[in-house]
């Protein structure tokens, strides 16, 4: 796995499923695909447009996704959830500004890139990446990032790696 979400992701599920797994750190997410393909690791937290060109392509199965819902784009592929193993983890992206800028500034950045995700043009390309816009104010963001910042400590309190 790589840095970030992915690791995140696995060693949450690791903790869900009750398993032991050996956390291998790769510099990319191809290499770390390119490892599940040539057989040098056993499996991957994928981001979901590189798990479907590769299980398209015949190359890897996909067993499940780690979101609440099943993914449009993988709607044969159940969640976690369905499977038995009780674990569902949402990475979210977020804008964010420095502390101090004007309240009217961070409201009209706020309109305007909410405007731009609701349009259909940037719907499709996110769409490609299998990604869903979900906009919120910046208080829903920042009770967002709040409780999962909770949330996260609470899971990583007395978490052995």
């Amino acid at each position: 796995m790589i840095q970030g979400w992915t690791f995140i992701a696995g060693a949450l599920f690791r903790k869900a499923a009750g398993i032991d797994l050996l956390h291998v750190p790769f510099k990319s997410v191809p290499e770390a695909i390119s490892a599940v393909i040539r057989g040098d690791a056993h499996m991957y937290f994928s981001p979901t447009n590189m798990a479907r060109e590769q299980s398209e392509g015949g190359k890897v199965n996909v067993l499940g996704v780690v979101t609440a819902a099943r993914v449009p784009e993988l709607s044969n592929v159940p969640t976690f959830k369905e499977t038995g193993v009780d674990y569902v983890y949402d990475a979210w992206f977020g804008l964010m500004a420095p502390a101090g800028v004007p309240k009217d500034i961070i409201a009209k950045v706020n309109r305007d890139v909410v405007a731009i995700l609701q349009s259909p043009e940037m719907k499709a390309k996110l769409a490609a990446q299998a990604l869903v816009a979900s906009p919120d104010t910046p208080e829903q963001f920042d009770m967002i990032i709040k409780d999962d910042t909770a949330r996260m400590t609470e899971i990583w309190k007395g978490f052995k790696d």
